[in-house]
């Protein structure tokens, strides 16, 4: 029996808020019922983040084969 491992290769964008497309693309992740479980208020949330000075305190974007999927 032959298996293959398939390697995904993600590529991460620093988010920058002033970035028309990093913002459309929290707008669009934020209208999933999923997010709006588990999140807060979109605003905040990046404000909370971006606010603290702290190198670790980033907001990712995170893209496969060109498409916008997600972030960290």
């Amino acid at each position: 029996m032959n298996s293959y491992i398939n390697t995904l290769t993600f590529e991460l964008e620093l988010y920058d808020v002033n970035n028309i497309i990093h913002n459309e693309v929290l707008n669009k992740l934020w209208e999933n019922e999923d997010t709006k479980k588990y999140l807060y208020n979109k605003d905040e949330f990046i404000n909370n983040i971006l606010d603290r000075n702290c190198e670790y305190n980033s907001i990712y974007i995170v893209s496969l084969n060109n498409t916008y999927i997600g972030f960290i």
